[in-house]
């Protein structure tokens, strides 16, 4: 008897070890098995295209609006890479790509932790006092408006959270449970915003990690309930595109796709966000990922994306979606971020990188939001979300600013660290004091100049006066010091007083 309990319990080990030794092995495959990702050039017509796919015997599953992509679909026998080379000796295809897999940038820890000290850090529990991002201190200033909108491209958020709910956006276009398309945006009845892996209108969570990432940047502050976000009020637009990864019953994590998360990016764009945050990744470069973060930096979208949790330089081993900030891409509306300790050390998982990796956030044993209440997780997926809600925090008192603004004063007003020194762009951990403080100086720019005659009054472009100048482009700091530049001639023959701070 007591040998056959232990072969069924061996014989349950082994099928177990085998269901995640097979997970893991299809997932390094990387991509969806039968599917690619397909640009033409503009000049190829609709007919040109289906007869190209046509000789494939290939399926359109669907278009990615405004970047001209074709998410399709192989028949049985054609293998992905075969298919590839042959469209890519089409002189009418501009690309050909897998539709690749990205994973979650955490690392689940079970072990509850009772203060949210990337917030506000007394040195309790064996950290250090004052490793956090000072909130407090920047709630002082503003605590967050539901002016902006911020898309989490993730697992989906429990939108019906006690803490969160108030703070999850709702389509004013749209009508629920009419089954009608209100707005005309191409998606019924999409209230708290899309599940684009199962293409249906529920963005609910299924997995804990999209709830988690919600906590951090919007749970509701101030109302004697549970935890409180960066932002005590905002707008937290649902966007699924990942689901659930199980292994012989067990939570292997979560993927989706490049397409899917191109469009997540593109809905958020549409439908008005001015953040988006993206805490997953994974080792494959997608120029249909790389259009649609291009889409949201065209829109004045930022985009603040996980380094992941790799432990490695992203330098020599990119990690995507957060190195389209770093050459050869140079996306500017990206914010790449690293993972720091209660004793701001940066953490052994978090990747890093002097030109890849922008900045660092709290990212251990980090209290928030779950589907069943709340629990504590590591990862730059709970780094991000820090940058996300400050980013947030500086546009909701300074609407006037353009995205670029928003980062150079996030970016610019760090608390450095030794442990980031060489590790990351700014060497510094995120600050959100700092931050508006940086835009508070900025707001004293005037919408004109007069001389000083007061004879002439000149009206200033409007992205004059948001910060224009990257950090790695100038010693100019701010709008007040590009503006100062870029005047500087005029102002001294029309006698106007320009104040220049030098970069610290």
């Amino acid at each position: 008897m007591k040998k056959t309990i232990l072969l069924g319990v061996g014989l349950i080990v082994v099928i177990a070890i085998i269901m995640v030794v097979i997970y893991f092995i299809s997932f390094n495959a990387e991509f969806v098995k039968g599917e690619l990702l397909v640009k033409y050039k503009s000049t190829i017509s609709t007919d040109s295209v289906k007869v190209s796919l046509d000789k494939l015997r290939a399926q359109i599953i669907s278009e990615i609006k405004y970047i001209g992509v074709y998410h399709i679909k192989l028949s049985d026998d054609m293998d992905v890479n075969d298919a590839i080379k042959i469209l890519k000796e089409n002189p009418a295809v501009e690309y050909a790509e897998p539709n690749y897999l990205y994973e979650l940038d955490y690392i689940p820890n079970d072990p509850r932790f009772s203060e949210q000290w990337g917030l506000h850090n007394t040195g309790s529990s064996g950290g250090t006092t004052d490793a956090d991002i000072d909130a407090p201190e920047a709630w002082e200033i503003t605590s967050g408006d539901t002016s902006v909108i911020i898309g989490i491209t993730d697992t989906g958020i429990k939108y019906d959270h006690k803490d969160l709910d108030l703070n999850i956006w709702k389509n004013p276009g749209e009508i629920s449970g009419d089954g009608i398309d209100n707005d005309l945006n191409g998606y019924v009845d999409d209230i708290y915003g899309w599940d684009f892996k199962n293409s249906d209108n529920n963005p609910m969570d299924d997995h804990d990690h999209g709830t988690h990432v919600a906590g951090i940047i919007g749970a509701i502050g101030n109302n004697n309930i549970g935890i409180a976000g960066v932002n005590f009020q905002t707008q937290m637009m649902a966007l699924k595109f990942m689901d659930p990864v199980t292994c012989g019953g067990f939570n292997c994590g979560a993927s989706g796709s490049s397409s899917d998360a191109a469009e997540a990016i593109i809905y958020a764009v549409d439908n008005s966000a001015k953040v988006i945050n993206a805490s997953w990744g994974g080792g494959s470069e997608s120029a249909v990922l790389r259009n649609a973060i291009a889409y949201a930096d065209s829109h004045g979208v930022l985009f603040i994306a996980a380094a992941g949790n790799d432990g490695t330089d992203n330098d020599v081993s990119p990690h995507f979606p957060s190195n389209y900030g770093a050459p050869p891409f140079n996306l500017n509306n990206v914010i790449s971020v690293a993972a720091t300790d209660h004793n701001d050390n940066l953490s052994s998982f978090s990747n890093f990188g002097l030109t890849s990796v922008h900045i660092g956030a709290p990212g251990e044993e980090i209290l928030s939001t779950v589907r069943d209440g709340y629990d504590n997780f590591d990862g730059t997926s709970m780094a991000a979300p820090h940058v996300s809600g400050v980013a947030a925090l500086v546009w909701s008192h300074y609407s006037w600013l353009n995205h670029y603004g928003v980062k150079d004063c996030i970016l610019d007003n760090v608390d450095p660290k030794t442990s980031l020194s060489g590790k990351v762009v700014t060497e510094g951990r995120l600050n959100a004091y700092e931050s508006l403080i940086c835009a508070d100086t900025t707001r004293k720019i005037p919408d004109t100049l007069k001389s000083k005659e007061g004879s002439q009054t000149y009206k200033l472009p409007k992205d004059f006066i948001g910060l224009l100048k990257r950090k790695d482009q100038s010693d100019l700091r701010s709008a007040t010091f590009y503006y100062g530049l870029l005047l500087l001639p005029i102002a001294f023959i029309f006698g106007w007083k320009i104040k220049i701070r030098k970069k610290n």
